[in-house]
Order: structure tokens, then C-alpha cells, then sequence
């Protein structure tokens, strides 16, 4: 197997480490101690990592890894089913129990 490019993997510590070639190039501490990461999705566009703590906040990271935004719910009950980031709208939009919700950056 050979990789043409880079991967990106998400520790649940807020670690990221990333490969290039096949090797370990760096790794990043996103900088939020406590924070519980579940998982990772890039954007269409390849632009942007968002991130989704365990604590119901979904984070926004350029493909530098330089922080951007911050999506916070304080009284999400139901499960998020998935979600998509748009930088021109800096909104995000969420799936859950079937419906769709955009909301607005807490930063």
C-alpha cells in the first residue's frame, strides 16, 4: 500500500498526528486540555477539519490546523447524525432525528 499525500489522525486527547509518504511527519496538540474528541470530517472542499468533543461542541480547524471557529450546544439531547461546515456562511449544518438546523459560531 502507498499513500500519495498526507492522513491525519485524530487522538481523543486533542492530538493530531500527521503522516506524509507513509511516515509520521508532526504532531499537533490542538490546544483545548479536557476536551474529549469523538471524531473528524474534512470539508468538501478539503479546506477545513471540523471536529466534534464529546461534549457537544464542534470545532472548525484550517488544513493548517490553525483554529477558526467554535459551534457550541448547550441543550442538544438527540444525537447528531452528521454535519457539514460552510466557511462562506460560517454556519454549520446539522442532521438529527431527520432534520436538518443551521446555527451560527460561538468563537
Amino acid at each position: 500500500m502507498s499513500v500519495d499525500g498526507s492522513i491525519s489522525v485524530l487522538k481523543d486527547s486533542g492530538k493530531v498526528i500527521i503522516f506524509k509518504m507513509g511516515k509520521k511527519s508532526s504532531e499537533i496538540d490542538l490546544g483545548f486540555p479536557g476536551e474529549k474528541f469523538l471524531s473528524m470530517k474534512k470539508t468538501p472542499d478539503g479546506e477545513f477539519f471540523t471536529l466534534i468533543s464529546e461534549s457537544g461542541k464542534i470545532y472548525v480547524f484550517d488544513k493548517s490546523w490553525a483554529f477558526k471557529e467554535r459551534f457550541v450546544f448547550t441543550d442538544l439531547n438527540e444525537q447528531i447524525e452528521d454535519f457539514i461546515y460552510n466557511q462562506k456562511e460560517a454556519k454549520l449544518y446539522l442532521l438529527i432525528n431527520g432534520l436538518l438546523y443551521s446555527a451560527a459560531a460561538a468563537n
